[in-house]
């Protein structure tokens, strides 16, 4: 009798892990989504960007585009200029509010695709 139960539960265990591995990990498709101002900085002082109905970061100073008005690209670093998301495939609605000691100064909403493992930009503009 315990041989059996040795057997059945060695059986079971072989099937757990067996049934593991054919499982693969489904990752969902996602692109990345880079988001920045060329407003000057005595109009705001804060912009809060959301995404999809959810905060997902804030720009605190414009993104200096040089005088040749290079945009970044989603590997640029830039504290508090840029604000960098991934997002899944599909389509998704934008808003940003930027503020001026407490005051609300400009906004802008929108909807925006993101296409897998590519990257777009936008601008928020003046």
């Amino acid at each position: 009798m315990k041989t059996v139960k040795k057997h059945a539960l060695l059986l079971l265990f072989l099937l757990a892990v067996v049934s593991c591995k054919d499982q693969e990990e489904v990752k969902p498709k996602t692109g990345s989504y880079v988001i920045w101002t060329d407003k000057s900085a005595k109009t705001f002082d804060l912009i809060e960007v959301t995404i999809d109905d959810k905060l997902v970061g804030t720009i605190t100073k414009p993104y200096n585009t040089g005088p040749l008005n290079l945009k970044p690209d989603c590997n640029t670093l830039s504290e508090g200029a840029l604000v960098q998301i991934q997002l899944p495939v599909g389509t998704h609605k934008l808003k940003a509010k930027a503020t001026l000691k407490g005051e609300k100064t400009d906004g802008w909403e929108g909807n925006f695709e993101i296409t897998e493992n590519e990257c777009k930009k936008g601008l928020l503009p003046k």
